[in-house]
Order: C-alpha cells, then sequence, then structure tokens
C-alpha cells in the first residue's frame, strides 16, 4: 500500500535540499531582481528537473548510473565550475547595466538558457544523489519504495525543488522593489563575488583530489 503522505515527505525533502544558498540561490535572486520574477523561477525550475534526476536515481537504487556519474564528477566539477566563473566574470564587467530592448523595453535574456544553465550546474555536482539516497533511508523510504511510491516520491521532491525557488523569485521580487542604479551596482558586485567563491571552491575542489 503507497504511503498516503508520500507526496508530501517528497516535496519536503525537496524544499530542505534546495533550501541552503548556493550558486543556485545566487543566480535566482539575481535574475528575479534584473529580468523579473518569470527569469527567477524558471531558474529554479531548471535546477528542480537535476534534483528531480537525482532523486530518481537515488530512489530506485540506480547503482550502474550512480556510479558512473560520481566517476565523472571531476569532469562535471570542471564544467560547473567554469561555468560559475564565465557567469561571474560576465556579471561583474557588465555590473549596474542592463541591456533593454529599444522596442519592447524587455530585459535581454533567454528563458531556455535560464532553464539550461541552472539544470546543467545542479547535475555538477553528482554528489546530491548521495544526500538524496542519506535522506530517503533517514525518513525510511530506501527499503518500502516501488516503481509507483518511487514515482510519486520523485515527482514531490520535484516540486517541493521548484516551490521553493518560485516562492524565492516572489519573496525577492516583492521585496526588492524599484532597482536604483547604485542598487543594481551593488547586486552585481556581490553575485559576482559570490559566484567567484563557488567556481573556486569547484576548482579547489577538484584541485584536491588531483
Amino acid at each position: 500500500m503507497i504511503d498516503p503522505f508520500l507526496f508530501a515527505k517528497g516535496v519536503a525533502l525537496g524544499i530542505a535540499i534546495a533550501a541552503p544558498v548556493g550558486p543556485i540561490g545566487v543566480l535566482c535572486i539575481r535574475r528575479t531582481l534584473i529580468h523579473g520574477t518569470r527569469f527567477g523561477i524558471l531558474t529554479g525550475i531548471g535546477a528542480a528537473f537535476a534534483d528531480g534526476v537525482f532523486g530518481l536515481i537515488a530512489a530506485f537504487g540506480m547503482v550502474a548510473l550512480s556510479d558512473w556519474l560520481i566517476t565523472l564528477k571531476d569532469a562535471l566539477h570542471l564544467i560547473g565550475g567554469t561555468v560559475l566563473f564565465v557567469l561571474a566574470v560576465r556579471t561583474l564587467l557588465h555590473a549596474g547595466h542592463i541591456e533593454r530592448d529599444p522596442e519592447t523595453g524587455r530585459t535581454e535574456g533567454s528563458e531556455i538558457t535560464a532553464v539550461i544553465t541552472a539544470f546543467l550546474l545542479t547535475l555538477s555536482n553528482p554528489m546530491t544523489i548521495l544526500t538524496f539516497a542519506t535522506a530517503f533511508t533517514a525518513v525510511g523510504l530506501a527499503e518500502t519504495l516501488s516503481i509507483g511510491s518511487g514515482l510519486i516520491l520523485v515527482a514531490g521532491v520535484l516540486c517541493g525543488s521548484a516551490s521553493w525557488f518560485t516562492t524565492l523569485s516572489f519573496i525577492v521580487a516583492t521585496t526588492g522593489g524599484r532597482l536604483t542604479p547604485r542598487t543594481l551596482l551593488w547586486i552585481d558586485r556581490v553575485a559576482g563575488v559570490l559566484l567567484l567563491v563557488f567556481a573556486a571552491y569547484m576548482f579547489l575542489a577538484l584541485y584536491l583530489r588531483w
């Protein structure tokens, strides 16, 4: 019999894993402030899909795929660190400046890119699989999942992760107010430095393993 609270447990786990502030949180906040709530939400959706992939692997014990991703963690960290570094440099170089379409007045930025970059950055940390596996074990789910219950759990994880970033985007949009040039400049500077820190952490972890 499927646990009637399984979806809710998945939502709670998704929120708990997504909530700590990391590079995706920084991107979500910055994109919300500069490009609007929609871009912040799309960034969160990209991250949520990656969390869903990791949750799926952990829920069904896909040992081979899990081991394969972990063997690729050096390459994934290199890619993730590089993407973060490029984003940080671009943010710092264009700090305080927003390019707008002269006809529509909308900020530049691709909605598809917002999803893909967040997905790839989240996917660049395969150790998240172990986080999910540990969380599933801690709440007593590891030994009781059938295919149906596993899919329900993962759907909850995906929704929980997406709902966290959606809520974060709305909070930032609501409290952010109208951006002055000086405020925007400092937002970009802080975001750029934080992204550099996360990139440096990835490169340092990679160097130490070598």
